[in-house]
């Protein structure tokens, strides 16, 4: 038990620390760039087919929207929005879970689930037949 719990405090203690530098990163590095932008991971299917999958550009639309512009962060991705706000939906159905236990389980169960899943194929299709 002690072990464990020594695991999780040493997770925590890294997402504490990685997270706010890996923001501090996109802040100051635009991964589109030429000079730090080599550095930056590819999209493996991209590369590979040519196609572009739901989550390409995801890397420029956080850095679009860490330095104050939504609307270049949307022309990145527009499937950033809805995973925005289904991060959000899940955030808040956690905090409410007690009161909403419907919205609870739409968003940590299997519904939720199916329906991030629908509209990330969706615009997978959509974005390749459409060349978004």
């Amino acid at each position: 038990m002690w072990s464990e719990m020594k695991k999780r405090k040493g997770v925590v203690i890294a997402l504490c620390v990685l997270t706010p530098l890996l923001l501090w990163l996109y802040l100051k590095v635009d991964p589109a760039g030429e000079d730090f932008g080599i550095w930056f991971p590819k999209c493996p299917l991209r590369l590979l087919t040519g196609l572009q999958c739901p989550s390409c550009g995801v890397q420029r639309a956080l850095h679009s929207l860490l330095i104050g512009e939504p609307v270049e962060a949307l022309r990145h991705n527009w499937f950033i929005v809805f995973s925005g706000l289904y991060l959000a939906g899940m955030g808040v159905s956690r905090m409410l879970r007690a009161k909403v236990p419907a919205l609870y389980r739409f968003f940590w169960g299997t519904k939720g689930g199916w329906t991030y899943v629908t509209v990330y194929v969706a615009w997978f299709i959509i974005r390749n037949l459409l060349k978004i």
